[in-house]
């Protein structure tokens, strides 16, 4: 995110934000008067006392007469009780404040907030998905490396929950199965399932891709 009131906040040269940048620096470190961010905690749904904490901030005017945006990350992970929290504000929103929701399709959006939004996909082909994904993983420990098949912010959120469960790149797909699932009966996080799910299709993929029949590896090794 840059301002565009804010000189040299964009690298023409090399496409990339400065990072020196005090609004980009303010966003960061959630200082920032004009932007408000808000997500689902470890993939839980978003609380209700979320909403409400949201809608007293909306409630204040702001120290500038800049325009205010509220960016909900995970929009998907809103119950229904957020998402009436959420409505009335949606419908009739205070002036000068815009709202941006993220759907990444992790689970089904509550018609109530889709049909009030004006919608624009974004579409990655897999081509374009493995160069924004080899650019920004180039500081992070990648355990799961299959960039071409994910979405750029799931491919980092799986390898975030790789290394928070000490998941190994190369050992069994039972064994990682099994970390997963028990840290979702710990965690409850959603996403958990979700890259469970993932790990599977790309076992099964990986084999196929392999023409070689494994359905004698698979019973002894669940054996």
């Amino acid at each position: 995110i840059y301002s565009k009131n804010e000189k040299n906040n964009y690298n023409n040269n090399d496409n990339l934000i400065n990072t020196n940048s005090n609004f980009h620096n303010s966003v960061l470190n959630k200082t920032c008067m004009d932007v408000i961010f808000l997500r689902a905690e470890e993939g839980k749904n978003i609380k209700i006392d979320d909403i409400r904490n949201l809608k007293s901030s909306l409630s204040t005017s702001s120290l500038t007469s800049n325009p205010r945006f509220i960016i909900i990350d995970e929009v998907e992970f809103l119950n229904v009780n957020s998402a009436n929290a959420l409505l009335k504000t949606l419908e009739e929103p205070s002036k000068n404040n815009f709202f941006i929701l993220i759907n990444n399709q992790q689970a089904n959006l509550i018609e109530t907030i889709s049909s009030r939004c004006l919608k624009n996909n974004i579409f990655l082909n897999r081509v374009q998905r493995k160069e924004i994904i080899d650019h920004i993983s180039k500081d992070n420990n990648i355990i799961i490396d299959d960039a071409g098949f994910l979405t750029p912010g799931l491919f980092l959120r799986f390898n975030e929950l790789s290394n928070k469960h000490k998941i190994d790149k190369d050992s069994n797909i039972f064994l990682k199965l099994d970390k997963l699932l028990n840290a979702y009966k710990k965690y409850k996080d959603k996403t958990l399932i979700n890259m469970s799910v993932y790990l599977i299709d790309k076992f099964f993929l990986d084999l196929i891709y392999a023409d070689v029949n494994k359905i004698d590896y698979l019973l002894i090794t669940s054996w």
